[in-house]
């Protein structure tokens, strides 16, 4: 590609805050710069994947960083080295003992675009932010990203499993 014609996309950042049960997602469609205070919005979006969590008994309030194999302190972020992202542990503001894990990542990869390729500024080593996927299109050609379900906010998730275990303790 030729520089002059050339012009350079980054990846959107994405966003999950784990609750106890659910898995919420939440995309930052911003170009990096932005990105840099992207930390001070935990959710954007309430997205598709819902998995419960591990609780680790033995540690009462701390969250737990499978990818690091230790526990960390509330307030504390950890990168998720070897993929692209960092989390933050983060106590819930209802002194219910609850715990958060934001998690950031760079977010679904984009629609393939025979105009756009994988720029070798792309550093995979490099911490999150800085090691998502940077792209270079031509003049005029833009990324085009899969479009993601989404949930309803997390009170209509809440209630809606309440209503399903008294259904089902009903039965």
């Amino acid at each position: 590609m030729d520089a002059q014609n050339t012009y350079i996309q980054h990846m959107p950042t994405r966003k999950r805050e784990i609750r106890d049960a659910s898995i919420l997602l939440g995309y930052s469609l911003s170009s990096r710069s932005a990105r840099e205070t992207a930390s001070e919005n935990l959710l954007l979006n309430a997205c598709s994947d819902r998995m419960k969590r591990q609780q680790v008994v033995d540690f009462p309030g701390m969250c737990f960083a499978s990818t690091r194999c230790a526990t960390i302190e509330p307030n504390k972020t950890w990168e998720l080295s070897p993929f692209c992202g960092r989390s933050t542990c983060i106590a819930a503001d209802d002194n219910s003992g609850r715990l958060f894990e934001l998690v950031e990542d760079c977010g679904p990869l984009p629609k393939a675009n025979p105009k756009c390729k994988l720029s070798d500024k792309t550093n995979k080593t490099a911490s999150f932010p800085d090691c998502c996927p940077i792209f270079e299109c031509e003049e005029g050609a833009k990324l085009e990203y899969p479009e993601i379900p989404t949930l309803p906010p997390p009170t209509e998730i809440f209630e809606i499993e309440k209503i399903t275990e008294t259904s089902t303790a009903k039965a």
